[in-house]
């Protein structure tokens, strides 16, 4: 019982001395001390979201800033110009009782701009030459000429037109180891017994050998009055005996052999001029047998070639305008040019040269 007193005793004990650290805790946040840290803390999320904002708002711009906007003010300025000179192009058209132009915009817009060029062909060009998109007509009426161009596929051209057995106007027919080289009729014959090649006995690659031949009537004589698209109307004058007249003078050819009543039907075979040009030399280093061999051409390199006087000079544009390389050339001459391969001449390319026959086959 003593023990059990005892305890109780120590227990009442405890809780007296427990009783005066209780009264020492930390007393319940209240008032106006507890509204102070909230809004202290709301401060505090507040100034850390918008840190970003304030930085940049402040921020000191780096040269690469500063280029990019010099950039935006140089590209506003521009739009700026612009809009302003589209501004004076929309001009008003000016009354007629001012002196001077009756359309000031018109006028202004014709000075910024480049004229076009309007060329005329020669008459025998329009009216000897079939147009590239005109219907094909009988071997009375019209007969094709080979634009040849030195190096760029011709003689290919000519050997296949021969193994096809065409009668063919070069230059073969006249050379005077076949001895018809001074008859005054034109005659078709056989150069070579072992060869089907036939020939007439004309040279149509010289401007001496056109008129020759056009003097011999080549192609036959025509009257402007006879309708020859009729069979009755043929005979053996208007039927001729060359198939293929092949000639480097464009025009010349055109002019003499052929007229409105029988017409030239054209085709050509073109090439990359540096590559048409860098075989002709390295042909004429060696070719002693053409009128243009020099033989200091050996000791040449392509590029000094290049710089001489015997060097390509437009020579396409020159043949099919027909200028000499003493002539100068203008952009009249470049746009007549272009304007005879686009309208008179059926274009092959040599590097395709499979399908310019086939084209070529076609007419």
């Amino acid at each position: 019982m003593s023990a059990r007193r005892g305890n109780i005793d120590g227990s009442a004990s405890t809780q007296s001395r427990l009783g005066p650290l209780s009264a020492c805790r930390q007393p319940k946040f209240t008032g106006r001390k507890g509204m102070t840290i909230v809004v202290t803390l709301v401060t505090f999320v507040v100034l850390v979201s918008f840190h970003g904002f304030f930085t940049n708002l402040v921020k000191v711009p780096t040269p690469d800033d500063r280029f990019h906007n010099r950039r935006l003010l140089s590209m506003k300025m521009d739009l700026d110009a612009l809009e302003s000179a589209e501004q004076h192009r929309q001009l008003p058209v000016s009354d007629s009782s001012i002196p001077g132009s009756t359309n000031m915009k018109a006028d202004l817009v014709a000075e910024n701009e480049s004229p076009v060029l309007i060329v005329q062909l020669p008459s025998f060009i329009e009216d000897n030459v079939a147009d590239v998109d005109s219907p094909l007509m009988p071997p009375q009426m019209e007969t094709p000429l080979f634009w040849h161009v030195p190096k760029a596929g011709g003689t290919a051209i000519q050997h296949l037109y021969w193994c096809m057995g065409l009668t063919l106007a070069n230059e073969v027919g006249a050379n005077p180891k076949f001895k018809r080289h001074d008859k005054h009729a034109i005659e078709a014959f056989q150069p070579w017994k072992k060869l089907p090649n036939r020939v007439v006995n004309v040279d149509t690659t010289t401007k001496k050998g056109l008129m020759r031949a056009a003097s011999m009537h080549l192609l036959g004589t025509h009257d402007e009055n006879i309708d020859y698209t009729n069979v009755e109307n043929f005979s053996k004058d208007t039927v001729p005996e060359t198939e293929l007249v092949l000639s480097g003078e464009l025009q010349l050819s055109v002019d003499l052999l052929y007229s409105p009543q029988h017409k030239a039907r054209v085709f050509g075979l073109f090439r990359h001029p540096v590559h048409r040009a860098a075989s002709m030399f390295y042909y004429l280093q060696k070719a002693t047998w053409e009128p243009t061999y020099n033989p200091a051409y050996k000791k040449m390199t392509l590029a000094q070639y290049a710089m001489t006087t015997g060097g390509e000079n437009n020579y396409v544009v020159r043949k099919l305008v027909d200028k000499t390389y003493r002539d100068t050339i203008c952009d009249e001459d470049l746009e007549k040019a272009k304007r005879i391969v686009k309208e008179k001449i059926i274009v092959g390319i040599m590097d395709e040269f499979e399908e310019a026959v086939h084209r070529f086959n076609a007419v």
